[in-house]
C-alpha cells in the first residue's frame, strides 16, 4: 500500500458537497496595497432541464477514528440534531482511537472529545458520458499528493469505464476534525483514504436521472482577509440535485470562495 506523503500542495479552491465552506491557499507574503471586491453576481437559469440526460449519484461515510472497529460513540457525543445545544458540553470522551492518539487540525494536541460526527461526501455526475466526481471531506486540509493518492485508491475499486474520470478531492476547512496537515496520525489517514475511496465507488453505485437546478447569492457576514492583496469574493453558489422522477433529493453543493475568519477569533 502506498504511504501517503505530507507534500505543501493545497489547492487553491474546496467545493462543498452537501453543505460547507470552501477555502483559498495562503497567497504570497507580498503586500500590495489592491483591495478587491467583487460586487456583481450573476444568476444561473434555475429552469428546470426539460432532458433526463444527466445521471448524479451520491454518499456519504463517517471520517472519524474508530474504537473497535465502529464509531459506536457517537451515540453519547451531542452532536447539533438535539432541540436544544448545550454550549458547554464538549463531547464525548474516547481515551484512546483504534489508530492511536489523534490530534485536532490546526489546534489541540489532544482530540480526545467528541462532539459530533465529521463525513465525506461524494457526488458523482455523469452527462452522456462526460463525467466527474467531487468529494468534500470535514478536515483541515488535503494535500495535493494526497488528494492523488486518495484518487488512486478510489480508481481500484471503480468499474472499468470509471477509471480516467477526474476526482475533485477537496477539504471543508474544518479546524475541528483530526489534523490532516502537520500532526498527522497516519493509520488513521490511511483509513480516511479508504473510508472516502469507498465513498466514491457507493456514489458512482448511486447514479440516476436527475435534474439539477443552480442560484447565486452573496454572503459576507464573518468575511475578513487580514493581509495584502485583499481579495472579497462573497459570492456563493448553490447547485441542487434531485431524482428526476420524484424529486427526492440527491445532493445538494455549496461553493464559497471565502475564509470566515472571525469564527476562530
Amino acid at each position: 500500500m502506498k504511504t501517503l506523503r505530507k507534500v505543501v500542495g493545497l489547492s487553491s479552491l474546496a467545493i462543498l458537497v452537501i453543505v460547507g465552506v470552501s477555502c483559498s491557499s495562503g497567497g504570497s507574503e507580498k503586500s500590495s496595497d489592491t483591495t478587491v471586491v467583487v460586487d456583481s453576481t450573476t444568476t444561473p437559469n434555475s429552469e428546470a432541464a426539460t432532458d433526463t440526460s444527466l445521471l448524479a449519484g451520491s454518499a456519504s461515510a463517517s471520517v472519524l477514528p474508530t474504537v473497535d472497529g465502529t464509531t459506536d460513540y457517537l451515540s453519547d457525543a451531542p452532536g447539533w440534531n438535539q432541540a436544544g445545544v448545550d454550549p458547554t458540553d464538549i463531547g464525548v470522551y474516547v481515551p484512546m482511537f483504534d489508530q492511536g492518539s489523534v490530534d485536532v487540525g490546526n489546534g489541540s494536541s489532544d482530540g480526545s472529545w467528541v462532539h459530533d460526527d465529521i463525513r465525506a461526501t461524494a457526488l458523482a455526475l455523469d452527462r452522456q458520458g462526460d463525467r466527474a466526481i467531487i468529494v468534500a471531506v470535514d478536515v483541515y486540509m488535503i494535500f495535493s499528493s494526497d488528494a492523488d493518492e486518495i484518487a488512486r485508491r478510489a480508481r481500484e475499486l471503480l468499474p472499468q469505464d470509471w477509471q480516467d474520470v477526474p476526482i475533485l478531492v477537496n477539504a471543508t476547512h474544518n479546524h475541528h476534525g483530526p489534523d490532516s496537515a502537520f500532526s498527522i496520525n497516519d493509520d488513521w489517514y490511511s483509513h480516511m483514504a479508504d473510508v472516502i475511496a469507498g465513498t466514491v465507488v457507493e456514489a458512482v453505485n448511486d447514479l440516476q436521472p436527475a435534474i439539477a437546478s443552480a442560484i447565486t447569492g452573496e454572503h459576507r457576514f464573518g468575511v475578513s482577509d487580514g493581509r495584502d492583496p485583499i481579495v472579497f469574493d462573497p459570492r456563493l453558489n448553490v447547485l441542487n440535485l434531485v431524482n428526476a422522477s420524484d424529486d427526492s433529493a440527491i445532493a445538494t453543493v455549496v461553493q464559497w470562495n471565502s475564509h470566515p475568519e472571525s469564527t476562530l477569533g
